[in-house]
């Protein structure tokens, strides 16, 4: 105790003197244990829970791989396979980028995705992050469920309402992110730029293939 203040000190990694609390809290000073409780409350029980995740570049590099791995595993289908789809049995628009561009181009967005996901999870609770949390998660069934749709069902029509979906909720989720966290908003930048240009690609794909899942004929020839 000192002058009548509460200190906080250690004898331990991860431990205090007088109470159980974050390392981070080495000597701060509170005037009261109202003050304690409310400090613990609102940064303490949060870290100890392990609620906040703080993941270094290259785990983060590691899971995007791992991650963009998986969803080109959903296909069910050789990536030579994958790209033979592509490139020789859809007409594709005359803008369609090379089969090629993907992956990488997907493993960007799944990096910055990723960031952005991290980025939600240590906000404070409140109806942003909740709407945001949930847009993630359509952004991610989109991703690991698209391969297969369109690889190996070869359902074109459904692989626009993917792609056209992929944008709207990126779209969203840049605007929503937008009122509260700028650098948030940036992160999704890449997937919200990439999906709108696919958005024309898989439309073309959709009005002048036809559908082998659906069964239905081409809109136009």
């Amino acid at each position: 105790m000192h002058s009548g203040r509460l200190y906080v000190e250690f004898i331990a990694p991860n431990q205090c003197k007088f109470f159980k609390c974050s390392p981070h809290l080495n000597g701060y000073k509170f005037s009261s244990f109202t003050d304690w409780h409310y400090f613990e409350l609102m940064y303490v029980k949060r870290f100890m829970e392990g609620n906040i995740i703080k993941l270094k570049w290259w785990q983060m590099a590691l899971i995007t791989l791992a991650v963009s791995y998986a969803g080109r595993l959903t296909a069910g289908k050789s990536n030579t396979a994958n790209q033979k789809v592509y490139t020789t049995k859809l007409k594709q628009a005359p803008w369609a980028p090379p089969a090629w561009v993907f992956g990488p181009a997907w493993v960007i967005n799944n990096f910055f995705n990723l960031l952005a996901l991290q980025r939600i999870w240590n906000m404070k609770d409140s109806p942003e992050k909740t709407k945001l949390l949930r847009m993630q998660a359509g952004i991610w069934l989109i991703f690991l469920s698209f391969n297969y749709i369109y690889f190996n069902k070869k359902s074109t029509l459904l692989a626009a309402a993917w792609t056209n979906a992929d944008a709207m909720l990126a779209i969203s989720s840049f605007i929503t992110a937008l009122k509260t966290d700028k650098l948030l908003a940036g992160f999704y930048l890449p997937l919200m730029t990439w999906t709108s240009f696919a958005s024309t690609v898989a439309d073309y794909q959709a009005i002048y293939n036809k559908d082998h899942f659906l069964k239905s004929k081409a809109i136009m020839n």
